[in-house]
């Protein structure tokens, strides 16, 4: 009996000792959990206090956007002249706000570290990154390049210290043209612009090293400087400092912030030359009332005569294009070449062996484009094109690279109009489409 007790009584013992133990550990981890969600409360109420300004701010930021974009929409719509220094005074003040709001925006998010932060802080970067691609188009590559070295935000090494990354897009434009441009743009700007305005270190050194010879000085420029074949150029370098796409960077940054003044009072003056402009252009309409004028295709009725007609350029002598070079292309998108790469089902439409009541009966194959030398613009994208005897022969929807300068000078020789054969536009609803209802609804035969 004894023995029996005793036994029993350890046994108790040791389910005590248990239990204590089990709730000992829980009231630990109560603890830990408790202060542990004590701390992600004050760290979560701190992030909350910080950002809380922040969003308030980029809600501001939003607003002013809004604001101005609405302000640009009245100038660009407004007819009644008189009224356009309103308007442009309205999308000043609206341009205003928004920089201000940007520049709290930008000091709120200075020196802090929360993920949220740095999402601002790229909002503002890629901001600004596009104010200075869409407003600092200087005519020339190099040009562009430089007013962006000066204008973007740098980013940040990790040792050599702040950095700027140059694209390597010489794909995209030609190396000689661009050269004659720029020492043609240069040469211009000399001889037009007040000596206060002109990039005097610049000018300096085509006049001492080049003997004034200003395609001599951007072959060299375009040589020599790392700008334009793309990498990264450190601030805190030799090579940044010695780098001559980077003096004619600074030199032609200095120059327009002084053309643009405190505040960007410049921007008020352009905006005063367009309104002018427009009153010019006013003035000049009502003074040739009477002589003819171009329509604009966009808002008015604009009627062309032209003739079916080649480009006297180049080997190919045709006035057309055919389902074969439709293949031809597409080959070549088989290849890579991202333009020229369509539908699978365009291959099968083209490769046909017979195109019946579509076959063109002199070139016995099915026509998808033809030239003429009809003056279009823009507007016209979508044009009926009509033969003499009034019928629809195709639709009008773009031109030659020659044609771009036509709204100034119209050659008949060299501009063209390019239409799309309307025979394939049906053959595409009938064939592609099946739009069997559409075609009889236009009168077309099955």
């Amino acid at each position: 009996f004894l023995i029996r007790l005793f036994n029993g009584i350890s046994i108790i013992k040791i389910v005590n000792i248990g239990y204590a133990l089990i709730l000992a550990v829980l009231l630990c981890i109560s603890i830990v959990t408790y202060f542990s969600l004590a701390n992600f409360q004050n760290s979560f109420t701190e992030i909350t206090d910080e950002a809380e300004p922040l969003v308030k701010q980029a809600d501001e930021m939003e607003k002013t956007i809004l604001s101005a974009h609405n302000a640009l929409e009245l100038v660009l719509n407004e007819h009644d002249l008189s009224k356009m220094p309103q308007r442009l005074a309205e999308l000043r003040t609206a341009q205003n706000l928004y920089k201000n709001a940007l520049n709290r925006l930008t000091s709120m998010s200075s020196g802090k570290n929360t993920e949220f932060v740095d999402d601002v802080d790229q909002v503002v970067k890629l901001t600004k990154e596009y104010q200075s691609k869409t407003e600092g188009a200087s005519g020339s590559e190099m040009g562009d390049v430089a007013l962006r070295l000066m204008n973007e935000q740098p980013a940040k090494g990790s040792k050599k210290g702040e950095y700027f990354q140059f694209e390597d897009n010489a794909d995209q434009w030609d190396a000689a043209t661009d050269a004659d441009m720029m020492a043609a743009l240069l040469k211009n700007y000399r001889e037009k612009a007040d000596n206060d305005f002109l990039p005097t270190a610049v000018y300096n050194t085509i006049d001492k090293h080049f003997k004034g010879d200003y395609r001599k000085y951007a072959d060299w420029l375009f040589k020599t400087s790392v700008m334009l074949k793309g990498g990264k150029i450190y601030f805190a370098t030799k090579q940044y400092a010695q780098d001559p796409g980077v003096a004619y960077a600074k030199a032609i940054k200095a120059v327009y912030d002084k053309i643009m003044g405190e505040n960007g009072k410049g921007w008020s003056l352009a905006d005063s030359i367009a309104v002018q402009e427009r009153y010019l252009c006013d003035a000049k309409v009502q003074m040739e009332m009477d002589k003819p004028h171009y329509s604009d295709a966009n808002f008015t009725m604009r009627l062309s005569y032209g003739q079916v007609k080649p480009l006297a350029l180049g080997t190919n002598k045709a006035y057309y294009t055919t389902a074969k070079s439709l293949l031809d292309k597409m080959a070549k998108g088989d290849k890579g070449v991202i333009d020229y790469q369509a539908e699978p089902i365009m291959r099968t439409l083209m490769s046909a062996n017979d195109f019946g009541k579509y076959t063109d009966p002199v070139s016995h194959t099915l026509n998808l484009c033809f030239l003429t030398n009809n003056d279009i613009t823009g507007g016209n994208s979508g044009s009926p094109m009509f033969d003499g005897k009034g019928q629809l022969i195709g639709l009008a929807f773009d031109g030659n690279w020659d044609s771009l300068s036509s709204d100034i000078n119209f050659d008949s020789n060299l501009a063209r109009c390019i239409g799309v054969d309307i025979r394939y536009v049906v053959y595409m609803i009938d064939k592609w489409g099946h739009a069997d209802r559409l075609l009889k609804e236009i009168g077309v035969e099955k």
